[in-house]
């Protein structure tokens, strides 16, 4: 990386550029790795806002002169676009973050009123089975108790129990 981008193309190398953009991506997955490991869902991306397509905008480079500066408390014109430019985004990731959490909120309710009918459709089915194993059992009842009845009469039948 010491070298000019001249030197390194002469000699078959990469730019300074794209050696930093494959350091960054190799500590991205690392980082992620590590992250995934210890149980983290969050992800480290080292690409810029650009490149990531998120709709955040990308500060300017502040060098160190401008970083001297804001360390003495001294605001430059790059370090106020920056702070503005910060609090954009966070405002930004702040009212997407809401947004996220209203649709997820909207589809729990969902859920939750579809497994309440659930439970009192079950609860019907249940009762219904129940009021129709009740009847049978009634039935059956009623069936036996003809049944003995009749053969009781047939037993007094045959015994002579009924006279013209």
């Amino acid at each position: 990386m010491e070298l000019s981008n001249a030197k390194r193309k002469s000699l078959g190398m990469g730019t300074t550029q794209e050696d930093i953009k494959q350091i960054r991506e190799t500590w991205a997955d690392l980082a992620n790795k590590a992250l995934e490991h210890a149980g983290c869902r969050e992800k480290i991306d080292h690409r810029s806002y650009a490149d990531q397509n998120n709709g955040l905008q990308a500060t300017i480079h502040e060098g160190t002169k401008v970083t001297q500066l804001r360390r003495q408390g001294i605001d430059t014109e790059i370090s106020r676009f920056n702070d503005n430019v910060k609090q954009r985004n966070t405002q930004q990731l702040h009212q997407e973050k809401q947004q996220k959490e209203s649709v997820l909120q909207r589809g729990l309710s969902r859920v939750d009123q579809s497994f309440d009918q659930w439970q009192k459709n079950q609860e019907t089915k249940r009762l219904e089975l129940e009021y129709q194993a009740e009847m049978k059992r009634q039935q059956e009842l009623e069936k036996q108790r003809a049944e003995q009845a009749l053969r009781k009469a047939s037993q007094k039948l045959g015994r002579g129990g009924m006279s013209l």
